[in-house]
């Protein structure tokens, strides 16, 4: 933004780092077996050459994992953010 002094957000005492992330997420129902058997069909389209020559191009780099890990990612993004709110006191009208 020409001619505007914004301070960003770490300047701002804001302890929060933006990212793009997308994830794919099921109910709670849905079976262990099931859930394994997509994430090896996701993580091998992931590692494909195609992909990340694909995804380089914009910029992105896929990450691959367990769903356990998804879920510690999950939370930690929730804290960051929790942590945001309290910070910047932050209301929703």
């Amino acid at each position: 933004m020409r001619g505007y002094e914004v301070p960003t957000m770490a300047e701002s005492g804001v302890p929060l780092a933006l990212t793009f992330w997308t994830g794919l997420l099921a109910p709670a129902a849905v079976a262990p077996e099931i859930v394994r058997k997509l994430n090896a069909a996701l993580t091998e389209v992931q590692q494909s050459a195609e992909l990340k020559a694909s995804m380089a191009k914009l910029g992105l780099h896929p990450k691959t994992g367990s769903p356990q890990d998804f879920a510690v990612f999950l939370d930690e993004e929730k804290q960051d953010w929790a942590n945001a709110v309290a910070v910047t006191g932050v209301k929703l009208d």
